[in-house]
């Protein structure tokens, strides 16, 4: 039956002679049916759709192709990253030092990630409510392969995290463990020359967005978003500091921005056996 639906609407729509648009950088070029603008009126032919959605329908038209046997219609849809909830951060005034502890709803896009021994092995970034950014050295060994992560943390020893403010203290909900469904590794990432060093994992369910967890705002070519030659760069994460002592509450750091190739060079001198090709 969707078959037919998808098939009435390709016929409507070409026979219309509706040209292609080129999707804004906040919409993705998506399949019609997976679009929520349109998923209330997918079962139904398109000539009973109301016509203000047969406009939009027409007019944001970005792709039409078969894949195998079925037609595919693919209409410009609002991106589901880069939310008007996204990046939101509490605001603080401290100077930044190296290691700095975090408040605790100060970086709410950050996760950790968790092997089948149930060790913290890695952290992320939350890019939509289903998906989570890391590094691609994190997933590729199958020992402490990657099963589950963990957003809105701070303390990894508190159940529940708080910042207290003139003894009142401010809580957060506790932190939501979530199984990894599928992990998508970069076809083209080697270990040996670090290239590529990227992967996402895509999540069992979407994780419940608050002031403790929200997606961080993804680079999408808007003006505002064009940021030359940062004075700086600020890194978060759990683990190892400089001088090899561990911690398990929640650290940032402002940190100077480094060119490729000066990254090359710093990275040939920890190991000589790398590649940087």
């Amino acid at each position: 039956m969707r078959f037919l639906v998808l098939l009435s609407i390709v016929v409507k729509l070409v026979a219309s002679q509706i040209s292609y648009k080129s999707c804004t950088y906040n919409e993705i070029c998506a399949s019609i049916q997976d679009c929520p603008t349109y998923q209330s009126y997918s079962s139904l032919p398109f000539r009973n759709w109301p016509q203000d959605v047969q406009k939009l329908a027409k007019s944001n038209l970005c792709n039409n192709e078969m894949i195998n046997r079925t037609p595919v219609l693919s209409v410009c849809c609002p991106s589901p990253l880069n939310s008007r909830r996204c990046g939101i951060q509490i605001d603080d005034d401290r100077i930044v030092a190296k290691g700095t502890v975090a408040n605790v709803f100060e970086f709410p896009w950050m996760v950790l990630l968790y092997s089948r021994t149930e060790r913290f092995v890695c952290g992320g970034t939350l890019v939509s409510a289903r998906y989570v950014l890391t590094a691609g050295h994190c997933v590729n060994s199958e020992e402490s392969k990657i099963i589950s992560v963990r957003v809105g943390e701070n303390d990894i020893n508190q159940p529940i995290d708080c910042n207290v403010d003139d003894g009142e203290p401010d809580c957060a909900p506790a932190p939501q463990d979530i199984n990894v469904e599928q992990i998508i590794r970069h076809p083209g990432h080697s270990d040996r020359s670090k290239k590529n060093d990227i992967a996402l994992l895509r999540l069992e369910r979407p994780a419940v967005l608050g002031r403790s967890v929200i997606p961080i705002c993804l680079p999408n070519g808007s003006p505002e978003q064009r940021i030359v030659d940062p004075s700086f760069l600020v890194v978060s994460g759990w683990g190892l500091t400089e001088n090899g002592t561990s911690f398990d509450v929640l650290r940032y750091a402002r940190v100077p921005p480094v060119s490729l190739e000066d990254c090359g060079i710093k990275l040939r001198g920890l190991d000589a056996t790398l590649r940087l090709d």
